[in-house]
């Protein structure tokens, strides 16, 4: 898939990252692409996503990740993150845990 990218700093718990790792893995993917179809999925409703991503609000340390986004979907997530006053890192983990909450 080519797309103009935006690259993006993410901090996973440790064991979500092996855990989305492992999954990716299996799956013969890669954990960009989990990741990319998890904000996707969440993205369907924004609000839900929104209201989700609160619990992950301020949550720092894990393993830094980064991540590469095509340009609309990060700028979905940015106008998401500021109308909602949470944050594009929250979203990303809401994401995950709800797409993927069987490896949390």
């Amino acid at each position: 898939m080519v797309y103009e990218a935006m690259r993006t700093t993410l901090h996973l718990s440790p064991a979500m990252r092996t855990a989305l790792k492992r999954r990716a893995l299996d799956l013969e993917t890669t954990m960009g692409d989990l990741i990319r179809a998890a904000i996707n999925s969440g993205l369907q409703d924004p609000a839900a996503l929104a209201r989700a991503s609160m619990a992950h609000r301020g949550a720092g340390g894990g393993v830094r990740t980064t991540l590469d986004l095509p340009r609309p979907v990060h700028r979905t997530l940015k106008r998401v993150a500021a109308d909602e006053e949470t944050s594009l890192q929250a979203l990303v983990v809401a994401a995950v845990v709800q797409a993927y909450a069987d490896l949390i």
